[in-house]
């Protein structure tokens, strides 16, 4: 049997049915949702509801020999964004129930995937908060725990973007085994070191969503949110010599004569300014929400006029009247940068005054443009699941589901990103497990099947 505990979206089981060329056997996991979209992808798997704590690992195996079993416990408990807050004892105690599973089954071959963060478990104080003198004492314990049962195990930092997933998401991955074969870790397919670069956001994501202005909202954009689509601006379009254009299909500015658009990921976390779409994605966490996409629309100005300083003689005006540009931060810069905008001090004169507000000039490759508008969108649900590594270049042309009905109800936008963002990155997966089953490539090797 192939076991995937805590399955979730199902992330570790495309990457193991990837690697092994057929279905997971077992499929574990208390969310419900979660449980009916794996159910939809991987049909032939038999699934189980049921929290890991009561769970009877012999009957779920119905005591069929395992070959791999794959765990990733809650990193919640362990992640950094959660240092200011206590600990949830029971989700950060899962690894022992993990443990359990193991001394139960005897599988061949054991995989792990959690947060960097793991090899620092340790004991709580009354608190519930780490005690920092004795970080990693509990991990070391379980460590020692599968050596007693007779497991070689090792660990290593993986990064999925370097196995070939569009998303630079850096976790530990352990590797445990009974067989006597040597422990393989896989080589980076992707990468400054490889010869193939890393896939690029920017090839999975869906031009032809409308990205609103963050201009006139019904409800403004937060102070935050706006300070880093402003930091975003200034470096990844004014200050970047060769600013990522976006594909045609990606102007749908209420603007009529939009040029080019270039367009940036922000990262919605403090202390952050953002992305190059041309970089894979950053790492998903739970709430799947901490990227958004920005773009700039930008029409060309008319003989590359470089515009003039307000002590000059204003140029020709043209009966259209449309081909002078105030080059100025808008009211909302103003709002948020009351000290002076990002692009232009607000204490020094502005350009050449027109009937029609614009935001900057950018030049690109030599030509000079009017930015009209900014649009600001979050990731779709199937983009969130395509960078991940669930898309169609990984799957062979398959398309994960994702919009199913579950208890009688369309899955939600938060019960989706929850699923993705605690997703194992498939691509991951399936170079860990090819690496695990390497000695097995050989029909000469047999199964030590027996306990």
């Amino acid at each position: 049997m192939t076991i995937d505990l805590f399955a979730g979206g199902g992330g570790a089981s495309v990457g193991i049915e990837k690697a092994l060329g057929r279905p997971v056997s077992l499929a574990l996991n208390h969310n419900p949702y979660a449980v009916a979209l794996h159910a939809v992808n991987h049909p032939k798997t038999r699934h189980i509801c049921q929290d890991i704590e009561t769970a009877d690992p012999i009957k779920a195996t119905r005591g069929r020999p395992v070959f791999l079993l794959w765990a990733s416990p809650s990193c919640t408990q362990f992640s950094r964004g959660r240092h200011a807050l206590p600990a949830e004892r029971q989700l950060r105690e899962m690894g022992w129930r993990v443990l359990d599973w193991v001394r139960a089954t005897r599988p061949v071959v054991v995989c792990m995937e959690n947060v960097v963060e793991y090899l620092k478990w340790g004991p709580l104080n009354a608190d519930g908060y780490p005690i920092r003198e004795r970080e990693g004492e509990t991990w070391n314990a379980f460590v020692q725990a599968f050596r007693d049962l007779g497991y070689s195990i090792d660990w290593t930092r993986l990064n999925a973007a370097d196995c070939g997933a569009p998303t630079a998401r850096h976790r530990l991955f352990v590797q445990a085994r009974r067989d006597g074969h040597p422990i393989r870790w896989p080589e980076p397919t992707h990468g400054p070191q490889t010869g193939r670069p890393w896939k690029r956001t920017a090839d999975f994501l869906d031009w032809s969503q409308e990205a609103p202005s963050i201009f006139n909202r019904k409800k403004d954009l937060v102070p935050a949110t706006m300070e880093r689509i402003f930091q975003g601006f200034e470096r990844f379009i004014v200050n970047d010599p060769d600013p990522y254009i976006a594909p045609p299909e990606a102007k749908i500015s209420r603007n009529d004569n939009v040029d080019l658009v270039s367009a940036f990921l922000t990262q919605n976390n403090t202390g952050m300014v953002g992305r190059d779409v041309r970089q894979p994605l950053s790492t998903l966490t739970s709430k799947a929400c901490n990227q958004s996409l920005v773009l700039a629309y930008m029409t060309r100005l008319r003989n590359n006029a470089v515009g003039s300083s307000l002590g000059d003689p204003l140029a020709t005006i043209c009966a259209s009247g449309a081909h002078h540009a105030e080059i100025r931060v808008s009211a909302y810069a103003i709002k948020y940068y009351s000290e002076g905008g990002v692009l232009q001090d607000l204490r020094q004169p502005v350009g050449t005054i027109t009937t029609r507000d614009r935001f900057a000039v950018v030049t690109i490759h030599g030509n000079d443009y009017v930015v009209s508008d900014i649009g600001f969108r979050f990731l779709t649900d199937r983009e969130l699941f395509d960078l991940q590594g669930f898309n169609r270049d990984f799957l062979e042309g398959r398309e994960y589901q994702i919009d199913l009905i579950a208890n009688g109800k369309p899955l939600t936008g938060k019960q989706k990103k929850l699923m993705v963002g605690n997703s194992v990155a498939p691509p991951a997966a399936a170079a860990v497990v090819s690496a695990a089953v390497a000695p097995y490539s050989d029909e000469s090797f047999s199964l030590p099947l027996a306990a």
